[in-house]
């Protein structure tokens, strides 16, 4: 196994034999070198193969240790992104929660989810914290909805939402 550290290995993917993993847990395909990986909102990367996603950890250990027989993967070091071979190992339901709950992982073995992107960290987001603490400071000096909705080009369903503390709420 301390092989494995050192040298990237390939192997095909049993469901798509275009499709290779690497001990390392990357994933390549027959058009690019490697594909996109992304992070799901439960903290564990995926890749699309042929339309449908799949956790990169559950192909790195089907590929590299074994089947999984309706077993989950573990991430020994509790680091979801983390998904090299010596990383991983496949357990059951019962001892996954059990590995959650003594790394302090999670909570009663329940595993945390991942703290999700807010404001302007999200790909979609073209307001930043300050124009929403902007948006809030004109409205209480008067500014009425429509007139900030009119210059910000914000919906004025979207706006009051933000104004209201619907939406942006991690902004005092």
């Amino acid at each position: 196994m301390d092989t494995l550290r050192h040298v990237e290995i390939w192997k095909e993917v049993s469901l798509d034999k275009r499709y290779h993993v690497s001990n390392f847990g990357n994933i390549k395909g027959p058009v690019k070198p490697e594909l996109k990986k992304r992070i799901h909102t439960n903290g564990y990367l995926r890749v699309c193969i042929k339309s449908k996603d799949y956790y990169i950890h559950r192909l790195v250990a089907q590929e590299f240790i074994g089947p999984l027989y309706g077993k989950e993967v573990n991430h020994k070091n509790s680091i979801k992104t983390d998904n090299s071979v010596e990383n991983l190992e496949i357990v059951t339901r019962q001892e996954n929660v059990v590995h959650c709950y003594k790394s302090g992982s999670g909570k009663d073995g329940q595993k945390k989810r991942v703290n999700k992107l807010r404001g302007s960290g999200t790909s979609r987001s073209f307001l930043t914290e300050g124009i929403v603490m902007s948006l809030r400071e004109q409205h209480q000096s008067g500014v009425g909805v429509t007139e900030l909705s009119r210059n910000y080009q914000i919906n004025k369903s979207t706006l009051e939402k933000i104004l209201y503390y619907h939406t942006w709420t991690h902004v005092k």
